[in-house]
């Protein structure tokens, strides 16, 4: 996949995933490489990058987490309980960055998701 990855490209983006309009932007995500949406996840504004992230499969999702930014992942996962991190997220990582994930974590939620792991 070889697409422009400029100010044009990211605000017709960001429209499209505002509106709502996911079939305008799902064949790109499907075909993405997480580096190359991480990099677009890290240029969109905020709400527009939760929304394009929650709408990841749950393995593309987790390797698109680990890619992005410390500070914008930690954002993220503001939203998720201990629960769901483990289930939608460190069950779909390699081991070592599922431990550097759990590792970045709030005491309170790691220990939530620590004791959610199967």
């Amino acid at each position: 996949m070889s697409i422009e990855i400029n100010r044009d490209f990211i605000d017709s983006l960001e429209e499209d995933i505002l509106e709502g309009r996911k079939e305008k932007y799902q064949d790109f995500i499907n075909d993405g490489h997480p580096a190359d949406i991480a990099e677009i996840v890290d240029k969109l504004d905020k709400v527009a990058a939760e929304i394009l992230f929650r709408s990841l499969d749950k393995e593309l999702g987790a390797e698109v987490l680990m890619e992005i930014d410390e500070d914008l992942r930690a954002k993220f996962l503001e939203g998720y309980n201990g629960q769901e991190i483990a289930s939608d997220i460190i069950e779909n990582l390699d081991s070592d960055d599922a431990a550097d994930l759990i590792n970045e974590l709030p005491n309170a939620q790691r220990r939530e998701v620590l004791n959610s792991i199967k």
